[in-house]
């Protein structure tokens, strides 16, 4: 018999809750489907795919460190905020590198925190937090970014990641050009 207290998790079940929540972004909460919108994604952007699954990840990881209830972890609803923080940060409104991709695990953990406190307090009036947590997370982390402002893409100009990295190389291959041909 299971109590309120039950405490056992099932891993299997744990793990595949890491790419429903990739489907959860989507609304969808079955294995099949989101695998096939996870590869849609890593056909669009492989670096959005990895993110996607590294930020579900850490936001599962995220549900274990506070113990929400299973349901959520197996669901994918614990991930979905995690992903969608992830993706953003690392892939669409910074160009990738190393310190962008920190500043994406670290955007996964608070996207995936904030949704945790955010759906414990709507939960008490009956309403979802949606992606709340993600949105919110993401503004802040565009908002106090001075130190990664050479990696932000201006918001008129934003691609696939490979695609802004690839515009990032050519402008400041240009830019040299442009310096070294000022010189006299």
């Amino acid at each position: 018999a299971t109590g309120l207290n039950n405490t056992e998790l099932i891993a299997l079940q744990v793990i595949q809750g890491i790419p429903l929540g990739v489907g959860q972004i989507y609304a969808c909460g079955d294995l099949g489907p989101s695998l096939l919108i996870l590869g849609a994604v890593g056909l669009y952007s492989p670096l959005l795919a990895v993110h996607a699954l590294l930020g579900s990840a850490i936001g599962t990881l995220a549900g274990l460190s506070v113990a929400v209830h299973h349901e959520s972890l197996y669901s994918g609803l614990s991930g979905f905020n995690g992903a969608l923080g992830c993706m953003l940060v690392g892939g669409l409104f910074f160009t990738f590198s190393w310190r962008t991709h920190l500043f994406a695990i670290a955007s996964a953990f608070l996207s995936a925190y904030a949704d945790i406190a955010l759906s414990n307090w709507l939960g008490t009036v009956g309403l979802p937090a949606c992606s709340w947590g993600a949105t919110s997370v993401s503004t802040l982390m565009l908002l106090l970014s001075g130190s990664l402002e050479t990696y932000r893409i201006p918001t008129g100009q934003v691609k696939a990641p490979e695609l802004n990295l690839r515009t990032r190389s050519q402008w400041e291959a240009g830019k040299m050009e442009e310096r070294e041909s000022t010189d006299v």
